[in-house]
């Protein structure tokens, strides 16, 4: 099917491509599901009354 896009090495570099594709794939994943995480610490840090710096009033450094 490939054979005729690909030539002789369509066996590597279709294999290639998925294993480059779920790599991808899954450091999305793992990103996604470490932004959740730290969002959920956020809220419990903040509940607990731990402010955000970037919420302050005036400019760091003055």
């Amino acid at each position: 099917m490939f054979a005729h896009v690909f030539g002789h090495y369509a066996a590597y570099i279709i294999p290639a491509y998925g294993v480059s594709a779920a790599v991808i794939l899954g450091m999305i994943v793992v990103t996604r599901m470490q932004y959740r995480q730290r969002l959920k610490e956020i809220e419990a840090l903040e509940k607990q009354g731990v402010g955000r710096r970037s919420k302050s009033e005036g400019k760091p450094g003055k």
